[in-house]
């Protein structure tokens, strides 16, 4: 799984339509994670929102298409593993479907091999 530091350098161009794995940031601290298809849309509407920080991160962009289950996974391993302060809503919730929970379990798989 990605650290909090590659996180933080980690710098990418934005390409419409990938799904993205991102992280809101201040202070240097990891306050949100969210999922996107439209991230500029998304942080327009988080500037909008009682969320504070003051800066973002790509901490994955996952291509053009990714199933619901395992876009959903990947954001949960994520708030998971830095359990940030406005996530809490999904550090509470269980995985929503068998699909969502086998995915969380290969990708687990995946990111401790790296």
């Amino acid at each position: 799984m990605t650290t909090k530091e590659e996180i933080l350098n980690k710098s990418r161009p934005i390409i419409i339509g990938n799904y993205y794995i991102y992280a809101l940031l201040y202070r240097n601290e990891i306050v949100y994670i969210g999922q996107s298809t439209s991230l500029i849309t998304r942080l327009a509407a988080h500037v909008n929102s009682n969320k504070v920080f003051d800066a973002w991160s790509i901490i994955e962009a996952l291509g053009n298409f990714v199933p619901t289950e395992k876009f959903n996974a990947i954001e949960r391993s994520y708030v998971s593993k830095f359990k940030p302060k406005y996530n809490k809503h999904l550090l509470r919730s269980k995985p929503k479907s068998k699909k969502e929970k086998k995915y969380k379990k290969i990708y687990k798989r995946i990111r401790a091999k790296k």
